[in-house]
């Protein structure tokens, strides 16, 4: 009994989240995918810097 009120509740306060529209989701969805591109670049050139000194100081 107590599973079913959980899920009336749960679609009553799904109702009440304000969706956004097509448009600002793709916007949304672009910053998403531009930020995480920026990040592994970021990472990736840490990466190759740190590697480089460690083969350096290794050989």
């Amino acid at each position: 009994m107590r599973l079913k009120k959980f899920f009336k509740e749960a679609f009553e306060e799904l109702k009440k989240v304000d969706w956004p529209d097509r448009q600002k989701t793709g916007k949304m969805v672009a910053v998403v995918i531009i930020f995480s591109l920026s990040i592994a670049v970021v990472l990736g050139f840490f990466d190759f810097l740190f590697l480089s000194f460690i083969t350096n100081l290794l050989l």
